[in-house]
């Protein structure tokens, strides 16, 4: 296990131990956070989210987001790649108790990738692609203090690349999220 991901695991354990008996997320009708995705393929994905609640049951929301790998071999390959795009989401939360807050999500939306290779036969190739991507899965809010929560989630991703193809994976976030502003 490197040691981002157990950096990951600990980070996970302290927060899930801070949980209090309160629920944080029953004030207020915005929310914002930021989550981390470790790639299936290697990488890193970084979100920031910014959702509009309705009520407990449901938050749609924009999720801009980066993705970022870099590999270096000297004197073989290098590899320099990262991805920029934009997601729409949507959750619907059945029921929470005072510490959870189980969900079922979805999001969808547009990507824009660059990778840059070099090695000792060619000097540098760029290849850039545009993509569409799709996501569902499960996941829940964990009461940290009022308005604060760990959000961890788990589920499905397909990518579907204008003019190459498709892939998809399983993927796992974890973030934090803040919940403010005034409920009607």
């Amino acid at each position: 296990m490197c040691c981002a991901m157990k950096n990951l695991y600990v980070l996970t354990i302290i927060l899930v131990g801070l949980a209090t008996v309160s629920f944080g997320q029953t004030n207020g009708k915005w929310s914002v956070g930021v989550g981390y995705t470790p790639s299936v393929q290697s990488g890193s994905t970084f979100g920031v989210y910014i959702n509009r609640h309705f009520g407990e049951k449901w938050q749609v929301g924009l999720m801009p987001f980066g993705w970022f790998y870099g590999y270096d071999n000297p004197g073989f390959t290098s590899l320099k790649s990262n991805s920029l795009g934009l997601n729409l989401s949507a959750r619907y939360s059945p029921f929470q108790s005072k510490i959870f807050k189980p969900y079922l999500y979805s999001f969808a939306g547009y990507g824009y990738s660059t990778f840059k290779y070099s090695n000792p036969t060619y000097l540098i190739d760029v290849l850039t692609m545009d993509y569409v991507n799709l996501s569902l899965g499960i996941g829940t809010e964990i009461a940290i203090s009022k308005g604060w929560s760990l959000d961890a989630n788990l589920g499905y991703l397909g990518l579907a690349f204008f003019d190459r193809g498709y892939d998809s994976s399983p993927i796992f976030s974890v973030g934090v999220l803040k919940r403010f502003g005034k409920t009607e």
